[in-house]
């Protein structure tokens, strides 16, 4: 790895040699509350890790999930096909229940 300016954190960055500069990167170094401590890509792979393993309860209720998503599509369906009169509600307005 190279030892170029821009690849290192402000914090860790050599201080300049003018007085003024020189004062103005220590000040950004005593912030270090408000710095990253690390770079931005590993605070990505380290935000990003814990979504791509999923255990078994994600698997369980994921399949639960989808199969009340279909039971609705598959219910929705059976209105589409038979009519608003398979729920019951035989009175022309129906479709009444609906809308709210």
């Amino acid at each position: 790895m190279s030892t170029h300016e821009t690849e290192y954190p402000v914090w860790r960055r050599p201080l300049p040699e003018e007085e003024d500069l020189a004062e103005q990167a220590e000040h950004l170094r005593r912030r270090h509350l408000l710095l990253d401590p690390k770079f931005p890509w590993e605070m990505n792979d380290d935000v990003l890790r814990p979504m791509y393993r999923t255990g078994g309860r994600f698997w369980v209720l994921f399949v639960a999930l989808f199969g009340l998503v279909m039971m609705g599509v598959v219910t929705w369906g059976a209105q589409i096909y038979w009519g608003l009169g398979i729920t019951g509600l035989n009175r022309p307005i129906s479709w009444g229940l609906f809308l709210v």
